[in-house]
């Protein structure tokens, strides 16, 4: 992984990785990956982590009550955030 963070799904307490940020791509917003972008939970409840070997391989999860590291800070335990994805004409995408 290079340094790089990863994206993974947690289903039901069990953690898979689906794809790697490739070397030099971390700061972008379209960065280039390896592995997969998508998954299907099904019915489950999920939730998404993200692990950084540069940073001591340090995890956040977008379920804020698991991040216990940081809490003082000014995120309080907020490091994953999500937005509705919108068109260029500033339409959302449904289902994205």
């Amino acid at each position: 992984m290079n340094g790089h963070p990863a994206a993974h799904a947690c289903a039901q307490g069990a953690l898979s990785r689906l794809l790697t940020v490739l070397e030099g791509s971390h700061q972008t917003v379209n960065p280039k990956t390896s592995g997969t972008s998508s998954f299907d939970p099904g019915t489950s409840s999920f939730g998404l982590y993200a692990q950084f070997p540069k940073y001591d391989n340090k995890v956040v999860y977008s379920e804020d009550k698991r991040n216990t590291w940081g809490t003082s800070a000014a995120a309080k335990g907020r490091f994953l955030r999500f937005y509705p994805l919108r068109n260029a004409d500033g339409s959302y995408v449904p289902n994205a």
